[in-house]
């Protein structure tokens, strides 16, 4: 594994230094040179290995594998966040969490913080560039209220999944989609898309009932097979939270029941891909698409004690990566490195050659395709969390991966297993233990130690740079009707 557990003295002016991207100064290339379209589609809550093409047991994904087969893949990419806003906003900004400082709400602090006016954003860099920008979302923690919104021409949550219908149907997002291409064609200038939903996200009942339950073999009576199962609220909308009423995780029979029916979303999610890619080749643009398929972050299922996702483990960052590159190239490799989606912004611009002239904290892996440079970030994730209700600020949390373990000083309150409450260091050894399953904060003492004092000064550096940069985040405030009804849908809030 990259990365070195070395002590770090780090000043403001060191800090810039280390970040300030290269420019090259050429000519901004032309528009007429650019791939016609970038489609970035991120699959919400999808965890890297419950994908076929990643060695996952099940069938999951039979179009992703083949789709990967003629693009890159990424073996081992991981999320700066292990929830929606900080994890896509990494991606947009190239800048880590406690840098760019949004995240999602939480019933103890329901104020939105959108993102800083002085962040420059991916989509705002490509239309300095005369790209046409559009996006289609599932709405909650990536509206328009977060900041998200820059640099789209339009940015809309049609792919948000409709509490009325039984499961989702893709009709209008498709037709949507199709028409946004035609008319980047007609004005002959290229295309950035950006297409995220929350199939995969619980309730894992968001699909047709031949997908939803295509691998639950033995379904546990009482536990949920559709959403005719789940409870409503007053006034008849369906409470989407109780969908976990009965589920007992220390059971291994309720445990496969749950994991059955994340499996079956996803394989609905890789028919909508399907789809998706079809009316490219229809438009006739796929072939010289740059398409980017991902994730924010994976999901939990009682590997550390609990469900569903914001905690800094494995399971809940390392997503799927899959790039296909215009005509083909670098078509079948895979890619065995620790990537981060961070870096995500550095490498497509520069394989589009146009230079990035502020500052970012990524760092393009282009070269491990090209083999032209060096790739050798520290691979580190974060999270602000909320613990009571009269905190002023998030409690700023860190892990790092270095000389094969990985640290993190994470609370751990909202634990379900019995006897973790309160931990809030963790030390894996990775090679040894790839899950994450035995914690060795107190066996190795002396790793222990230096990775906490490395995990703290990069904290620090972090909270130098925002400073820096003066990076306060625009006026919070409440989450409209709508929204906050996707958000009490998505469990971030009460």
């Amino acid at each position: 594994m990259k990365g070195k557990i070395i002590p770090a003295i780090s000043t403001t002016l060191v800090v810039v230094v280390l970040l300030l991207p290269g420019c090259s100064g050429e000519t901004p290339t032309t528009p007429d040179t650019f791939p016609p379209l970038i489609l970035l589609f991120s699959i919400d809550t999808l965890r890297a290995d419950h994908l076929s093409c990643y060695g996952y047991h099940r069938p999951t994904t039979p179009f992703i594998d083949r789709f990967a087969e003629r693009a890159v893949l990424f073996e081992n990419a991981i999320s700066q966040g292990a929830v929606t806003a900080p994890g896509h906003m990494s991606i947009f900004t190239s800048l880590m969490p406690v840098v760019h400082r949004v995240s999602n709400p939480h019933t103890f602090h329901e104020s939105i913080f959108p993102l800083a006016e002085t962040i420059p954003t991916w989509t705002e860099l490509l239309q300095e560039h005369d790209w046409i920008t559009h996006g289609l979302h599932g709405g909650g923690p990536v509206s328009a209220q977060f900041g998200f919104d820059r640099g789209f021409d339009s940015y809309r949550d049609d792919f948000f999944y409709a509490f009325h219908i039984d499961y989702y149907r893709p009709e209008r997002e498709i037709a949507a989609i199709r028409d946004i291409i035609r008319s980047s064609r007609q004005e002959e200038r290229p295309l950035f898309l950006f297409l995220h939903h929350y199939l995969c996200h619980d309730p894992y009942l968001k699909a047709p009932p031949d997908y939803n339950q295509a691998f639950l073999e033995n379904p546990v009576p009482g536990l949920p097979l559709t959403r005719d199962d789940l409870k409503r609220r007053e006034g008849g909308a369906i409470d989407e939270e109780s969908f976990w009423d009965d589920f007992d995780l220390e059971n291994q029979a309720h445990l496969d029941h749950l994991i059955a029916l994340y499996d079956g979303n996803i394989l609905y999610s890789d028919h909508i891909f399907q789809q998706v890619i079809d009316v490219l080749r229809e438009e006739e643009v796929f072939e010289d698409s740059l398409i980017i398929l991902t994730s924010d972050h994976g999901e939990e299922f009682y590997e550390h004690g609990g469900y569903r996702h914001w905690r800094l483990f494995v399971e809940n960052l390392h997503v799927p990566l899959i790039i296909q590159f215009p005509d083909q190239e670098f078509a079948g490799k895979r890619v065995s490195r620790y990537v981060r989606t961070l870096d995500l912004l550095p490498t497509i611009f520069e394989y589009l050659e146009i230079p990035i002239q502020h500052l970012i904290q990524g760092e393009s892996f282009l070269t491990l395709l090209t083999g032209r440079g060096t790739y050798d970030p520290l691979i580190m994730s974060e999270a602000l969390d909320f613990y009571l209700p009269d905190e002023p600020e998030p409690r700023e949390s860190i892990r790092i991966m270095a000389d094969g373990y990985s640290f993190s000083n994470q609370l751990s309150n909202g634990n379900w297993r019995p006897g973790l409450e309160g931990q809030e260091e963790w030390l894996f050894n990775l090679d040894d233990d790839p899950r994450e399953q035995v914690n060795l904060i107190d066996k190795e003492p002396e790793i222990a130690a230096l990775m906490r004092t490395r995990a703290e000064e990069i904290l620090e550096e972090h909270r130098i740079l925002r400073e820096y940069l003066e990076l306060d985040p625009g006026e919070a405030s409440a989450p409209g009707e709508d929204l906050r009804r996707q958000l009490q849908s998505l469990g971030y809030l009460q």
